[in-house]
């Protein structure tokens, strides 16, 4: 599965079957209760869930957001991730509103329901509005696979670049003796 979605699963392969290997996952176990419900929200992972036990109603609707920096939960509003969830928003969408999906603004379409029962393998890609409803209390495993983008991986290597300077290593402190300012302004015309 990991292999055959191109995006690769850790810095590594040991294989050597790949030179390109930027991607990462994550595995999570959700044990749920009858009734409980995860309210809408998107991830910006490329996400299958494997439900072994029990009934799910998930319910979905398109973003507008294409390849999200990041999701967006309102049913967890802790001031730290909301910030840099509208953050990451705003790049794609000044009119972006943190909160469920509110056609037109922040999702497209009508939205849909299907009910996941044990042995169904779900594929839920970035991005897409959902929420989860339970029916019957049981198990499943979510895969979630997240890609480098072209950004990070261009950024990275110019940060690795920039690293074999010893001038590009040294902290950064402004004091009245060593003005970083001026030190940032001569190194930013020193780049090759």
């Amino acid at each position: 599965l990991l292999r055959g979605t191109g995006m690769g699963c850790g810095q590594y392969d040991p294989s050597g079957e790949s030179n390109i290997s930027l991607g990462r996952g994550e595995v999570e176990t959700f044990i749920s209760t009858s009734g409980h419900v995860t309210d809408w929200h998107y991830d910006f992972q490329e996400n299958f869930t494997i439900q072994l036990s029990g009934t799910k109603r998930w319910s979905f609707m398109q973003g507008t957001i294409v390849d999200p920096l990041r999701g967006c939960t309102p049913h967890y509003a802790a001031p730290e991730a909301v910030e840099s969830q509208l953050k990451a928003a705003y790049l794609f969408d000044r009119k972006f509103v943190f909160g469920k999906p509110n056609p037109p603004v922040t999702a497209r379409g009508e939205g849909q329901s299907i009910l996941v029962k044990p042995g169904d393998v779900l594929y839920f890609p970035a991005g897409m509005w959902h929420k989860v409803e339970v029916i019957e209390p049981g198990v499943s495993i979510n895969i979630s696979l997240m890609a480098t983008n072209y950004a990070c991986a261009i950024s990275q290597a110019i940060y690795h670049f920039l690293y074999k300077d010893p001038r590009f290593r040294q902290p950064i402190i402004n004091s009245s003796t060593d003005n970083a300012i001026e030190h940032l302004q001569k190194l930013m015309t020193d780049l090759p």
